[in-house]
């Protein structure tokens, strides 16, 4: 949707909106994530990030550790999330095990399903 396609001498242009990630720093210990969002945990505590309860296919969240006790992502009631093999229970979470832990995570069955799709960690806690 949105993307145009202009035709001039000897050029085609294709255009589409911005589709990229706005992010933000969190200094507090808890937000709540917007889809196609990236957040900077700078906080020294843990900071837990809840997942849009909904979200449609595609949609993504990126999360970003910077504050020394990491992150949690928390899905909502009735969402799960798949690491690899492993799926969280309903309203379950990955929290990170070091600082500079990453992850980016996408709603793959709408308001329902969220997939880690990349991840820079030492390690995971899945429950």
């Amino acid at each position: 949707a949105g993307i145009s396609i202009a035709v001039g001498s000897n050029s085609i242009t294709i255009s589409s909106p911005d589709s990229g990630i706005s992010w933000s720093g969190i200094a507090g210990t808890t937000q709540s994530a917007a889809v196609n969002s990236g957040y900077i945990v700078q906080n020294a505590s843990q900071t837990t990030i809840t997942l849009p309860a909904t979200c449609a296919i595609g949609d993504t969240v990126s999360v970003r550790g910077l504050g020394a006790a990491g992150w949690r992502v928390t899905a909502n009631t009735g969402q799960t999330i798949k690491y690899v093999s492993a799926t969280t229970t309903s309203a379950g979470s990955l929290t990170s095990t070091s600082q500079y832990d990453t992850i980016d995570v996408t709603c793959i069955v709408a308001n329902l399903v969220w997939s880690v799709f990349s991840s820079a960690t030492s390690g995971l806690t899945i429950s």
